[in-house]
């Protein structure tokens, strides 16, 4: 094993803590990072600080089939264990640990619900001795969404002979487009025969929208996502969901000839069997 500076562990170390600091764990820094504040456990609280559960890090840290098996046997792909991830990333304060207390959902938190690149820049900018948001500027991620708000997107997409699917999610996870309505907004504003959009039906059933959308948007439907909406979990038994039913009906009556792909929780091997044969009789009850 090579060696490893002690200060290069705790540079690595503070990089693995600022990678993993969101918004939705522990609410905005500057309200409780004076030592004051810091030297007593109960008012970083107060003043902002959140203890975040295992369903938040599973906003960004959930397992994707894609992901699992591109990177998993080529770059050792470890499953996310939310204890092992906290003491990777914890760093009390003078304080000591921070008690875990209950709270409620981020979606009830005062203040305003959702913020822009714009406004994080605010504080993460050069002018107030941050990079952070100079260096997103500069990322392919930046690149591509200031290509994805013009006309020049559809181009691109024709020229290499793709298809743009507009994906709407859960307000947990996005700030732009939540439901399959809203997609089909852009798609009709966009006007390129090159942008459509996908349902996802674990999504459409946490923003509880009416799977009449699938009827809606059938001429710009080019692909849907799939999940138990209980847990996350690959499918398996028409009795899981009330609604599988009316869903593959409306599938069914758009004559859908497009791929379904599962984006759940759960392990090929284990569980692909059993899914399959759940579209399979999904279809054909439809």
């Amino acid at each position: 094993m090579p060696y490893v500076s002690p200060a290069r562990a705790a540079r690595d170390h503070l990089r693995r803590v600022l990678a993993c600091r969101r918004l939705l764990c522990r609410g905005p820094g500057r309200q409780y990072m004076s030592a004051d504040v810091m030297r007593d456990s109960a008012h970083p609280r107060q003043a902002g600080l959140l203890m975040p559960e295992e369903s938040d890090c599973l906003v960004c840290h959930k397992e994707k089939g894609s992901h699992t098996a591109v990177l998993g046997a080529k770059r050792g792909l470890k499953a996310f264990v939310f204890a092992d991830a906290v003491r990777a990333i914890a760093h009390p304060g003078m304080a000591g640990p921070a008690e875990r207390v209950q709270r409620g959902a981020v979606d009830t938190l005062p203040g305003p619900k959702y913020v822009g690149a714009f406004v994080c820049a605010s504080c993460h900018a050069a002018r107030s001795g941050s990079r952070a948001y100079a260096t997103w500027r500069k990322s392919a991620h930046a690149a591509a969404y200031a290509v994805l708000a013009t006309p020049r997107a559809g181009e691109i997409a024709r020229r290499h002979n793709i298809i743009i699917a507009i994906e709407p999610l859960r307000h947990q996870e996005s700030n732009i487009i939540n439901t399959g309505a809203e997609a089909l907004q852009l798609v009709h504003e966009v006007h390129h025969p090159n942008i459509k959009m996908i349902i996802d039906y674990y999504h459409m059933r946490v923003e509880n929208e009416n799977p009449d959308i699938v009827w809606k948007a059938r001429k710009e439907i080019v692909h849907f996502h799939f999940a138990n909406p209980h847990g996350r979990l690959w499918p398996k038994s028409p009795a899981e969901d009330p609604e599988y039913g009316e869903f593959f009906k409306l599938v069914k009556k758009i004559h859908f000839h497009g791929g379904i792909s599962i984006e759940a929780r759960g392990r090929f091997a284990q569980d692909a069997a059993a899914s399959l044969a759940f579209f399979r009789e999904e279809i054909k009850r439809a």
